[in-house]
């Protein structure tokens, strides 16, 4: 990835949550909808597992293949629930993507 596609990555990441408020990834807890999904484990958290998916990530729209993980956010006080690529799981908890993602970015011209 070059810095300008970075930055058009981080662009279309912002452009999609906008609005959104207490963006997390994972499944809710307690929540009723994503226990129907998730499945509680021994310890009563809920058990979610990366799934397989040829769409394109909902949150940055790239339309490469890949493992799809939950998020959820706040949207004028209802929670929304959608699933998103790795690359996404990683720039929503940590503001960036992946370091060794990073510093290629920063060694492209």
């Amino acid at each position: 990835m070059t810095k300008r596609e970075y930055a058009a990555y981080v662009e279309r990441v912002e452009f999609y949550l906008k609005g959104l408020e207490f963006v997390s990834t994972g499944p809710c807890p307690g929540c009723e909808e994503c226990a129907e999904f998730f499945p509680d484990g021994q310890d009563g958290e809920s058990v979610c597992e990366p799934w397989f998916s040829w769409s394109p990530c909902e949150i940055c729209n790239r339309p490469l293949g890949g493992n799809r993980e939950p998020w959820h956010g706040v949207l004028d006080g209802e929670i929304v629930h959608g699933s998103c690529c790795v690359d996404c799981v990683y720039f929503l908890n940590y503001g960036q993507l992946d370091d060794m993602t990073m510093d290629e970015i920063e060694s492209s011209n």
